[in-house]
């Protein structure tokens, strides 16, 4: 093998290794965060931000009843679409036709929209009445106080709610065990192999 051949092999080498040292680095510590909010029962906020996986299409057509007053804003959610949600913090502002995350009892949590504010006094208190699209009802969920309100909906990924929801499966996560232990294997092996070499290569040179 010339010094040419030596070279190419050698930064193909070095490529594969920081490749693998990033995969094995974000595969790791993915893991680790879904195993952790798996035992803690919590969603993880990166940054202030979340991710969840929309389960039901109460978010996916507008009721005839609420036809006029949501007209203009025809952001639907639709099921399998996945939602990045920022926490709400005293910076937050909430404002009509919000789409929100908000406690329920079968559910965990809904994200649906503001559909009335309102000042309670005279305290001051103000109340967010939150209702799914599809909802013909006036109240729909309820009426939250700034405190009940979990986050705002900032993006919206359409149908990329089943990957994420496998991943976030043991399925998905013995998969990155799987793969992780491949990566690991094959770096060992790899080491072994160039071991290996320079020993036969001190062996010859004697």
């Amino acid at each position: 093998m010339d010094k040419t051949e030596k070279k190419v092999k050698s930064a193909k080498r070095k490529t594969w290794d920081v490749i693998s040292v990033i995969l094995i680095v974000l595969l790791f510590g993915f893991i680790s965060l879904e195993l952790v909010q798996k035992f803690r029962r919590e969603p993880i906020y990166w940054f202030g931000y979340r991710t969840d996986v929309v389960l039901t299409d109460s978010m996916s057509e507008v009721a005839p009843e609420h036809a006029d007053f949501l007209a203009g804003h025809d952001d639907r959610i639709q099921k399998n679409d996945i939602v990045q949600s920022k926490k709400i913090d005293d910076q937050t502002e909430l404002n009509l036709y919000d789409i929100v995350m908000v406690p329920n009892s079968v559910y965990g949590t809904v994200v649906h929209r503001i559909v009335k504010i309102e000042t309670r006094y005279p305290d001051g208190t103000i109340l967010y009445t939150v209702r799914a699209d599809k909802d013909p009802s006036e109240n729909g969920d309820g009426r939250f106080g700034r405190a009940n309100i979990i986050a705002k909906v900032e993006n919206i990924i359409p149908k990329a709610g089943w990957i994420v929801s496998y991943v976030k499966s043991i399925y998905g996560i013995l998969a990155g065990c799987g793969l992780l232990i491949i990566l690991i294997g094959t770096d060992l092996l790899l080491i072994y192999f160039d071991s290996k070499k320079a020993n036969e290569s001190k062996e010859s040179t004697k």
